[in-house]
């Protein structure tokens, strides 16, 4: 799977405005509602999941990135995600105790078997991606939608993970 399969250009928030954990959160789902990926009558029942995942340990997985995500949502039937960036950075207590700023949030619904979970291919795809310093170094300096997407683009093309 790759994560243009996921993520379209419209899907990226090149400056996310939220200042803590809670509100990241907070904002990229509601940018998944302005997006129509979930409805909003669905949006606090996704902001639970995400939120009760969270609980169970930050995916703030380091340099600089975290994964806020949650599998087998009742709320959607495809896999959805969005991306953000925040250029001060954010508390999101991250493993390596440094801020993040780059943020990838999915959900995956409940119709995937154990045996094939796409959420364990994206979550595979994303922690490599968090290894790699020079890509997160470029897509925190990216300046546009448009950079940061040909860089998730160019990872795609470059990192392959089976779908």
């Amino acid at each position: 799977m790759k994560l243009t399969d996921i993520v379209s250009k419209e899907d990226v928030i090149e400056q996310l405005v939220s200042t803590t954990k809670e509100g990241v959160i907070e904002e990229l789902v509601g940018y998944m509602v302005e997006r129509g990926k979930i409805s909003k009558e669905d949006r606090e029942g996704v902001m639970g999941e995400i939120l009760s995942r969270e609980s169970l340990g930050s995916t703030g997985i380091g340099n600089g990135l975290a994964i806020p995500h949650y599998k087998k949502s009742k709320y959607v039937q495809e896999v959805v995600a969005v991306f953000g960036k925040s250029a001060q950075g954010i508390d999101f207590s991250s493993l390596d105790g440094e801020l993040s700023y780059l943020f990838f949030l999915f959900i995956s619904p409940e119709k995937y078997s154990e045996t094939d979970p796409p959420h364990l291919k994206i979550l595979k795809k994303l922690s490599l991606l968090g290894r790699d310093n020079d890509f997160c170094r470029f897509l925190r300096e990216a300046k546009s939608r448009e950079e940061i997407y040909e860089l998730i683009e160019e990872i795609d093309q470059n990192l392959s993970i089976s779908a």
